[in-house]
């Protein structure tokens, strides 16, 4: 079950343990904080959408990929987030990633937050904080509803 699981992707058995989207088993230099603990997140977008996937309030911390500047901003169990951090830092998805292997080894470490002062290292697309959480909360939206329906929830 766990090598089909892997091989359409769906979790990244790693020597650091088991990583199941959004969630990362490796420090990736992305954390998000929950209330009951720590957890790294597969890539930017993936951190923006811990808190609906999760149903609780998040911190998210990392760094600015082009300065290294700390970057941080909370989450609302709902996925949004405060209308005053909508300017605070952006999501940069840089154009080109590896087409083999997992998500988590190309995609993921091609989607990087970026503090408000910096411009993207390269070409790709640069997404406000809002943005970037509708697009992870769209995408991760089919786990919350699987969580909630597991039997013992």
């Amino acid at each position: 079950m766990l090598d089909e699981l892997a091989r359409l992707d769906a979790i990244v058995p790693e020597k650091y343990g088991l990583g199941c989207y959004p969630f990362s088993a490796r420090d990736t230099g992305i954390l998000v904080t929950l209330p009951a603990g720590a957890v790294n997140a597969m890539c930017a977008i993936d951190a923006l959408a811990v808190a609906r996937v999760a149903g609780v309030a998040v911190q998210v911390h990392a760094a600015c990929e082009t300065c290294g500047t700390p970057v941080s901003c909370r989450v609302q169990e709902n996925g949004g987030l405060d209308h005053d951090q909508a300017d605070r830092a952006r999501v940069f998805w840089q154009g080109a990633c590896a087409t083999e292997g997992s998500c988590s080894q190309g995609l993921c470490r091609n989607i990087r937050f970026l503090c408000a002062a910096c411009a993207a290292p390269g070409a790709g697309d640069v997404y406000t904080l809002p943005q970037a959480a509708a697009i992870g909360n769209a995408f991760f939206g089919f786990q919350q509803a699987l969580l909630r329906d597991w039997p013992g929830n």
